[in-house]
């Protein structure tokens, strides 16, 4: 078994684990997880892609109806608590010299 709910941190990333864990997901499957960059400027330049897509899969830029927009991508594994911070943390450490930064994912069962 995978993390405990009651273990997982009082943060954003630890209330969508516990709302997961609510809906009765998988975490034993592995699944793509979406995460978003967001940028200081859209649209985000060539050079943020290209760095983004040399790490991950299915980088496009989104613009969603309610008017937000957001680099995405997606990384195929369990969820947990560990791997959707480290990956945000890294993507984070790629985007930031481009003016972005991530701090949001979502995954579905």
């Amino acid at each position: 078994m995978y993390k405990r709910v009651e273990t997982w941190p009082d943060d954003a990333d630890g209330e969508v684990l516990r709302l997961l864990a609510e809906s009765g997901f998988d975490f034993s499957a592995e699944v793509p997880i979406e995460f978003n960059v967001d940028v200081e400027e859209w649209p985000p330049g060539e050079a943020l892609l290209a760095e983004l897509r040399k790490h991950y899969d299915d980088v496009e830029c989104v613009e969603a109806e309610d008017g937000d927009r957001f680099v995405q991508f997606v990384v195929t594994g369990r969820v947990s608590y560990d791997l959707v911070t480290s990956v945000q943390r890294a993507a984070t450490e790629l985007a930031a010299p481009f003016g972005g930064w991530c701090d949001s994912w979502g995954a579905n069962a």
